[in-house]
């Protein structure tokens, strides 16, 4: 009897050990090829990446394009037509830090590497470790979101107004 609650202990080890191994091998592989859409992405970014991704891929999704106001699914294109955008294409974007990488080095970085940004605004002590706004180009937003010292990059939404109502005339009281 013992041999056999031995054995069975032996083999739910192995199993587990087989588990871990394969758990450990599958973040290994998963590393090694980066997602071409970040995780980081936010307000609908990923969405407009996802887009671009599949236009330049997929002859499905040009022919969607038409469809969509020049993307490649009528989500992207709602998130296009609230973002903030430039004649240019470009879209406004605010870039939050996470205080790994200092934030001149990490601000003359984004700027020197990435063609596309122009950066309109940023605050070095925000939230102790800074923050930019500017704008980028959706062929850049992989790159910036993956530049180490960078947390998060979100797609600036137009503002919306419901609710508000012209006074015409009238003196706000």
């Amino acid at each position: 009897m013992a041999i056999h609650i031995m054995t069975t202990e032996t083999s739910h080890l192995t199993r587990v050990r087989r588990l871990a191994c394969l758990a450990l091998c599958a973040g290994f592989v998963g590393s090694a090829f980066a997602k071409p859409v970040p995780a980081n992405l936010g307000n609908g970014l990923d969405k407009l990446v996802e887009s671009n991704i599949a236009l330049k891929t997929s002859a499905t999704a040009r022919e969607d394009a038409a469809r969509f106001d020049g993307y490649a699914t009528q989500e992207a294109a709602a998130y296009a037509r609230e973002a903030i955008s430039a004649e240019d294409g470009r879209f406004m974007v605010v870039i939050t830090l996470n205080g790994l990488v200092p934030f001149e080095q990490l601000n003359g970085s984004l700027v020197a590497n990435l063609g596309s940004l122009e950066v309109t605004a940023t605050d070095a002590k925000y939230k102790g470790v800074g923050i930019i706004e500017g704008w980028v180009s959706v062929d850049d937003v992989p790159a910036l979101a993956q530049t180490p010292g960078v947390r998060g990059v979100f797609l600036e939404l137009k503002p919306q107004l419901a609710g508000v109502k012209a006074t015409r005339g009238r003196s706000a009281q």
